[in-house]
């Protein structure tokens, strides 16, 4: 018989927090008017509120933090400019010549130090985790005066992440791009320490049931809740961060029991980008009466991967931002009822309207149609 699974989810940020207020003093000849005017103060409250408490939300960011010294005396240096580049995120240190930059969506980053009398530092490939603290100090040199090209410094990830408390598998953005047959996250999941991939796709973590790993997507959970595997299919080429955990999770994930699979869609930037790569199979028959190998052949199993991302106006800035990501493929499997076909669809678009304020919408679609196989006996059981 044929199977059909399909999965669709959208997220709206604003969603959650619009019906747990009430907009009073409104008063209409007609309940269309009093309905339109509601939703609109709604969605203009909610969204000051989540400007104002997004730090205490789990979200989908990390946090910068560091000091700026001279670099020959070592004092602090305090009034020195952070910014992180292609972005409007930015601050200045304090008297301690300390500084720290929260809500900073996952992904890397250059971040520049500028400060009257010294020469500007820059630091590239800055990698932000989910979550956690990313430390970044700056030295910086007196310079009486200001030179045109400032230094630039590639930062390298602390090998002790001290704030990290689980045990936790990480791969970032750039490791998933070297990936050379990444069609999906099962693959990269099933490579990492502690997992096994049984005869039927499905992961098991550290010696525990498949359905014992929780699967989250931008921290919103998309496992199927009848079968406890994910509901949903993504391409790596769509992912900011990718984690496994395997223990010592925080009550955040307090369903889970044996694994926590999660997962960071990327996000569109000030700059036009995208990508497309396509897989396709060769093999060699084999003979198992002779032990001879036959010609080589198509085994008709191959996928298509792409995406596109960038603003969503020609002004190149970050306020409003697109990413699209696409995937087809075909897999005909070893025997001839065990082929399936599937694509997936993802897309995420961010909004600014304030450096205090943030909007996004993101939404993924999947959708599989395979050949399960059915054995009855004589009774039909």
């Amino acid at each position: 018989m044929t199977a059909k699974s399909n999965y669709f989810k959208w997220l709206w940020a604003c969603d959650e927090l619009a019906p747990n207020h009430t907009v009073r003093g409104l008063v209409k000849s007609t309940l269309t008017g009093k309905i339109f005017w509601v939703s609109v103060l709604a969605i203009l409250v909610s969204a000051q509120i989540l400007g104002s408490i997004a730090p205490i939300w789990a979200g989908t960011s990390g946090k910068l933090a560091g000091v700026i010294r001279d670099q020959e005396s070592g004092t602090p240096l305090p009034g020195a400019s952070v910014m992180i580049k292609g972005t409007s995120i930015g601050t200045s240190t304090d008297e301690d010549g300390e500084y720290f930059l929260i809500n900073v969506p996952v992904g890397t980053y250059t971040v520049e130090v500028f400060l009257i009398g010294y020469q500007s530092v820059k630091k590239t490939k800055v990698t932000v985790l989910l979550d956690l603290t990313t430390p970044l100090d700056f030295e910086l040199k007196s310079s009486p005066i200001e030179l045109e090209k400032a230094i630039i410094v590639v930062a390298e990830r602390p090998i002790i992440q001290k704030d990290l408390t689980s045990s936790t598998n990480l791969v970032i953005r750039e490791q998933l791009d070297n990936l050379p047959n990444a069609v999906g996250i099962q693959p990269v999941i099933s490579s990492m320490a502690g997992t096994v991939e049984d005869e039927n796709r499905l992961l098991h973590v550290r010696g525990g049931r498949a359905g014992t790993v929780s699967y989250f997507l931008d921290d919103v959970s998309v496992q199927d809740p009848f079968v406890g595997q994910a509901g949903t299919r993504i391409s790596p080429d769509a992912l900011e961060e990718l984690s496994l955990t395997t223990g010592g999770f925080t009550a955040e994930y307090g369903e889970a029991l044996s694994g926590v699979v999660s997962a960071i869609t990327r996000e569109g930037g000030s700059q036009f980008a995208g990508k497309i790569k396509a897989y396709d199979g060769l093999t060699h028959s084999y003979d198992v009466h002779t032990g001879e190998y036959g010609k080589l052949e198509r085994n008709d199993n191959h996928s298509v991967i792409a995406n596109l991302s960038g603003p969503l106006t020609f002004s190149q800035s970050d306020r409003a931002a697109f990413f699209f990501s696409g995937e087809w493929g075909k897999n005909d499997g070893y025997l001839p009822h065990n082929w399936r076909t599937y694509h997936s669809e993802t897309g995420k678009i961010s909004l600014k309207p304030t450096n205090n304020i943030k909007l996004v919408l993101s939404g993924n679609y999947y959708q599989r149609e395979l050949l399960r196989y059915e054995h009855r006996d004589v009774n039909n059981i």
